[in-house]
């Protein structure tokens, strides 16, 4: 007959025939057995993961890109993945993504400039005593309304909006998964909508 230890103790014996519990194996075997329980569930909660949009989602946005481009989304977003805990965090400047735990991030082009104060910048164009250099979507009422006018059209280069980033992932997490959908699927529709 022979024995399996675990260090000093036997924890089994067995023979050609059988494997039978020794009394330390079967009293490691009642402690470990409910931390052995709970491993199998959390793997099988994390397997979930992969199928349902579901868990924590950050992403880190310039103001004007949490205003014109994220704002519009998130309800619909939420509604369609009512799963997912979306964490917006607004900031001007670059940042690592991934050093600062988010999943991802939405830029504009690297040359592009843009004051933070924007109500302050558009007082000051609307009682005629500056020119305010500023996205469409902050202008659009005013411009309509005659509150403002547009200088400069033919000098202004298209802007190509701003784009999501991420970190390059063989499995994509669902949530984020589902946002970069959901993303690609609201451009198609709003380029119709033009």
């Amino acid at each position: 007959m022979a024995g399996f230890s675990l260090s000093r103790w036997a924890i089994c014996s067995a023979t050609t025939r059988s494997v039978a519990l020794t009394e330390a194996g079967e009293l490691l075997l009642s402690r470990v057995a409910p931390a052995l329980r709970d491993v199998g569930d959390a793997l099988d909660q994390v397997r979930g993961l992969r199928e349902v949009a579901a868990g924590r989602l950050r992403i880190n946005a310039p103001p004007p890109a949490v205003d014109l481009v994220l704002a519009p989304m998130v309800g619909p977003f939420l509604t369609a993945h009512p799963q997912v805990d979306l964490d917006i965090v607004s900031e001007s400047g670059f940042v690592d993504i991934v050093s600062a735990g988010f999943d991802a991030g939405v830029r504009y082009g690297e040359h592009l400039a843009i004051s933070t104060n924007m109500s302050l910048a558009m007082r000051a164009a609307r009682d005629g005593v500056g020119i305010w250099a500023t996205l469409d979507g902050y202008a659009d009422e005013a411009l309509k309304s005659g509150a403002l006018v547009s200088l400069m059209e033919d000098w202004c280069e298209p802007f190509p909006g701003s784009f999501l980033y991420y970190p390059s992932r063989r499995q994509t997490p669902p949530a984020l998964r589902a946002f970069i959908d959901f993303v690609a699927d609201w451009r198609k529709r709003d380029k119709r909508g033009q």
